[in-house]
């Protein structure tokens, strides 16, 4: 599960688009989805 999680994050930084827009709101959905995986 953690290995897929991390799998997922990488692919989202990967994406150019996303890291232009918002790099911290990137940080705090990370954050969100691994509170909503460790429950």
């Amino acid at each position: 599960m953690n290995i897929k999680i991390l799998v997922a994050t990488h692919k989202k930084y990967k994406m150019p688009k996303e890291k232009n827009i918002y790099p911290s709101s990137c940080r705090k959905r990370r954050k969100a989805r691994f509170r909503i995986y460790r429950r």
